[in-house]
């Protein structure tokens, strides 16, 4: 039983590790302002972007955060990876 715990925590955390590396790489590609169109960019968008909608669907229903000019939940969805992570 410990083993298969050990075995599926490592997964976990590796998956974990592979959608912050996917959101960093999104990210600085959005920095150097890369159409959509580019295929990559996209496959990032596609990939990471399930793990940020409920968080942005979540932090809307606060009016304080849902009238700030910035979209914070890219952020907090990495935070909460990076603590979700630490706990395994």
């Amino acid at each position: 039983m410990n083993i298969l715990f050990y075995i599926l925590s490592a997964i976990a955390f590796w998956m974990l590790s592979l959608i912050q590396s996917m959101m960093t790489i999104r990210a600085i590609m959005s920095w150097f302002f890369m159409p959509e169109e580019n295929g990559i960019l996209r496959f990032l968008i596609v990939a990471t972007e399930p793990f940020i909608i409920p968080v942005r669907a979540l932090l809307h229903r606060i009016d304080a955060i849902a009238a700030l000019p910035i979209d914070i939940s890219f952020l907090v969805t990495f935070f909460l990876l990076s603590v979700l992570q630490s706990l395994l």
